[in-house]
């Protein structure tokens, strides 16, 4: 009695199992035709600051982990300068097209001062979480164009004037990156 119950229960585990494999491998077949798993786009926004590269890896149809980073130097006067470098490393989840974001973003805000050939730097460098909601059109083959909308949480809040300062001359000042609403857009192309 004892023989033929655990004969029974082998041959129920033996097909589930094969039944298991065969969804997985129907699955994985399925999955490497559905998308490329290499991207490379520009972004504004989003992380990267007024314009920026990111570099993007898809684990599925479903996650993908991306990094990158952007900055500005904008000239504020005839003397004066000041830029801000981002650099971001984050998640998506994706519901096909719809996706969901968030990871770790650090914003670095430099001032420069020049006043009778001398030179002062002054920078501040700011960490924070940033969560988005964005749409992806596109199939992750191929081009793609995206937008986003989000928030950037900033440690501390941010904010903080960054002012190069020469004996009694000071610079012009600059803002740090601060918590706020973030928008954000990327034209990019999906490798392999």
């Amino acid at each position: 009695m004892w023989k033929a119950i655990v004969q029974q229960r082998n041959a129920g585990a033996g097909r589930w199992a094969k039944t298991l494999a065969a969804l997985l491998a129907v699955a994985s077949a399925g999955a490497a035709q559905e998308y490329n798993r290499f991207g490379i786009s520009l972004k504004s926004g989003e992380g990267a600051g007024p314009m920026g590269i990111q570099l993007a890896w898809n684990f599925n149809r479903h996650a993908q982990a991306c990094i990158g980073g952007g900055g500005t130097a904008e000239l504020i006067s005839f003397l004066d300068r000041s830029r801000t470098d981002s650099y971001f490393a984050m998640g998506k989840l994706y519901l096909d097209h719809l996706y969901f974001e968030s990871g770790y973003s650090l914003k670095t805000t430099r001032a420069e001062n020049v006043f009778e050939e001398k030179v002062r730097l002054a920078k501040r460098t700011e960490q924070g979480i940033p969560a988005y909601i964005g749409y992806e059109f596109g199939h992750r083959r191929g081009f793609y164009f995206s937008t986003a909308a989000g928030y950037l949480y900033v440690f501390g809040g941010g904010g903080v004037a960054v002012t190069p300062q020469i004996d009694a001359k000071k610079g012009t000042p600059a803002k740090s990156a601060e918590s706020g609403p973030s928008f954000g857009m990327s034209v990019g192309y999906y490798l392999w």
